[in-house]
């Protein structure tokens, strides 16, 4: 069965219910947005309880806000990066990264123990490179995509399209073309995985502000050395 990627905006951020032979929630939105989830995936003919698994891109208090709703209403499988997992063990957020002005700022006015809007909890699936979605009723596959955080993860469907959260997003949130936010964990990083995902050919790819692009955008803005 082909996969489909439905975008549920939430205004500032999206989330991504993915359709399959079983479906898929891709992060958490903001906090106080759980009810506003369930009605996305109710218009799109989706109960909770038949959600396979919740796929984290990044434990920013964005992508996470709701899990705890969430995690409640679909009983489903959380599953996260290796590199950010701590982050939903401990309930604090990652320290902040970036450089230059935004970097800068972040750093000035974050604390490394910032605490998150969820109940610290075990993730049932920590994935460290590679991770195949089948076994999940999904023709689709999560990959490590560090940059904007260590353990940023995106997610590649057999029908070609990538969703791959805050690795990317459109240049002032909501509009504009691709760009890397100044406060990514580590740009380098960041480009490196950028053309990871660039390698595996997508046709659309969403982020969870702004977008989509296109392959083509991106390979434009991204596909050469900086």
């Amino acid at each position: 069965m082909e996969t489909t990627v439905v975008p549920i905006n939430l205004g500032m951020v999206k989330v991504f219910l993915v359709k399959g032979e079983r479906p898929m929630l891709i992060d958490a939105g903001t906090p106080n947005t759980g009810e506003k989830i369930l009605a996305g995936l109710a218009a799109n003919g989706v109960a909770p309880e038949s959600i396979a698994l919740i796929l984290i891109t990044h434990a920013h208090f964005d992508h996470v806000g709701s899990l705890d709703l969430l995690r409640a209403k679909t009983r489903a499988p959380v599953a996260i990066g290796r590199d950010d997992a701590e982050a939903l063990r401990s309930g604090t957020n990652p320290p902040p990264g970036g450089s230059g002005f935004w970097g800068w700022l972040l750093k000035r006015v974050s604390r490394p123990d910032r605490k998150l809007p969820v109940t610290p909890f075990e993730p049932e699936i920590i994935i460290a490179d590679e991770f195949d979605l089948k076994p999940y009723g999904l023709d689709a596959k999560a990959i490590t995509t560090p940059g904007h955080t260590a353990g940023s993860t995106s997610v590649i469907t057999g029908s070609g399209e990538a969703i791959i959260g805050d690795l990317m997003m459109a240049q002032f949130m909501v509009f504009g073309g691709p760009a890397i936010a100044g406060w990514a964990w580590d740009r380098a990083a960041s480009l490196a995985s950028v053309r990871r995902v660039l390698a595996l050919n997508p046709t659309i790819i969403r982020v969870a502000h702004g977008g989509p692009f296109s392959f083509e955008s991106v390979a434009a803005r991204f596909g050469a050395e900086e």
